[in-house]
């Protein structure tokens, strides 16, 4: 009887194993995390690797919003998105591979995938900065590429963030990759990448959409084609001596020409309006040109594009 139990005790254990080997840390796949401070849990979803998930390098928008269970967010986020932080981290901590991908807020909305919203260029990327950021990520839990899990233990708050300590993923790459929902419960996360040779470059961008019952993840990778349109700009002139100074509220990422006629120019097409100055890059802020050689009467307009 003692035999019977001891082998049924084994093989219990042994059909345990797959179970716990797939919950550990996947090098490089990339691990969407959403948490809170007053939430009993974080939600995890491991999106899969990388680079096969995400389609890197290629044009297409990719839709992940079947790997998000908007009943399992509920359940952990019962007061609803508003207030709820989410980032994505990848990371491989195997000597001689080392790299990391993380996250980070995307100013001004979609705009031109090809321009990240965010700046880590000047961010360091030493090898103990990488390799340390990769190896917080290491260990369990996680959920296996594909699925999802409601984590009571707050694995990804201890190891990811939002807040800083030494010793979590923050703490040592120094990049914070969360972003947090608004009411509006739309948030855009730029994907970056980085090792200890090659400074952070810009892959994409996330955005994260739980603003109806139908919610939507999806990635722009940056070489996607811009379909972004630029809102219209209302013109506002003053000015001094012989000098106007037209200005502007811009959209990020969008590119502006002013272009002028005088009052006799009126009846010709735009097309034949002239160009003044170099084209400026929005900001989403206030942009101006300045005509240092104004005749009265002169009219102006501002192409988008």
């Amino acid at each position: 009887m003692k035999k019977i139990l001891k082998y049924a005790l084994t093989a219990a254990l042994l059909a345990s194993l797959p179970q716990i080997a797939n919950a550990a840390f996947t090098t490089n796949n990339l691990y969407l995390g959403f948490n809170q401070d007053s939430a009993q849990g974080d939600y995890i979803v491991d999106l899969g690797d990388a680079t096969n998930t995400l389609g890197l390098g290629g044009t297409n928008v990719v839709d992940l919003s079947s790997h998000f269970s908007l009943s399992s967010f509920n359940s952990i986020f019962s007061g609803g998105a508003n207030g709820v932080n989410v980032a994505v981290v990848a990371g491989d901590n195997v000597f001689g591979h080392y790299d990391i991908y993380a996250t980070q807020v995307r100013v001004g909305g979609a705009g031109n995938p090809a321009i990240a919203g965010s700046d880590l260029t000047t961010l360091g990327h030493s090898q103990s900065q990488v390799s340390g950021a990769a190896a917080v990520l290491t260990g369990n839990p996680w959920p296996t590429a594909g699925n999802d899990t409601n984590d009571s233990t707050k694995s990804y708050t201890a190891k990811v963030g939002p807040t800083t300590t030494a010793g979590d993923f923050i703490g040592k790459c120094g990049v914070n990759p969360f972003g947090t929902f608004d009411s509006l419960a739309v948030v855009y996360l730029d994907l970056w990448y980085a090792t200890p040779t090659a400074a952070y470059a810009y892959l994409g961008y996330f955005k994260f959409d739980l603003s109806t019952g139908t919610p939507h993840v999806n990635f722009t990778p940056a070489g996607a084609p811009n379909t972004s349109q630029p809102t219209a700009p209302v013109l506002t002139i003053t000015r001094t001596g012989a000098t106007n100074f037209i200005s502007f509220s811009a959209t990020s990422s969008a590119t502006y020409n002013l272009i002028y006629t005088n009052l006799s120019g009126l009846t010709a097409p735009r097309s034949n309006w002239f160009t003044l100055g170099s084209s400026i890059t929005g900001a989403n802020g206030v942009t101006n040109f300045t005509d240092s050689a104004a005749t009265p009467g002169r009219v102006y307009s501002v192409t988008a594009h």
